[in-house]
């Protein structure tokens, strides 16, 4: 019996993570551009009325769309909304970023796209994504190159 509850238990969690990334908001961090993107927030939802989806930086509406289950759309973010491009913005707080509401849950993901390189894509967990900690990962290779320098000297 306690085997058949905790598969009840398993299986309810796993069905409650598949609408994780389906929410009523949304946020997107800016991102620190080295080369130039063309960016877009992709914005789709399973219902069938329409959805009213409002694009805000920095307190500011950039933008209002309508969504709905066959009517997806694409909102164009202006560079100077989402990308730092000054060394002096990287790792810093500054006023750059996107707010997404709609009055309905919906799915947001903002995908940039170049022609010399390939395109990036940031999923929006919406308020699950919400945390207070938040980690940077640094690449083992620049570890050890700095240990190395540090040893020929």
């Amino acid at each position: 019996m306690k085997k058949i509850l905790f598969g009840l238990l398993i299986l309810c969690l796993t069905f409650s993570s598949l609408f994780a990334q389906r929410d009523t908001e949304h946020w997107i961090a800016p991102y620190y551009a080295s080369t130039a993107y063309t960016q877009a927030l992709y914005l789709s939802t399973d219902s069938t009325t329409p959805v009213d989806i409002t694009v805000s930086s920095n307190n500011t509406i950039l933008g209002t769309v309508a969504i709905s289950k066959s009517n997806p759309q694409i909102f164009v973010v202006p560079v100077n909304n989402i990308a730092a491009n000054a060394i002096g913005e990287a790792f810093s707080v500054i006023n750059k970023g996107i707010y997404v509401k709609g009055t309905r849950p919906f799915y947001c993901s903002l995908r940039m796209v170049s022609s010399t390189t390939h395109a990036e894509i940031i999923t929006s967990k919406g308020k699950a994504g919400i945390g207070k900690e938040f980690m940077l990962p640094v690449p083992l290779l620049q570890q050890r190159l700095a240990v190395l320098i540090s040893l020929q000297e």
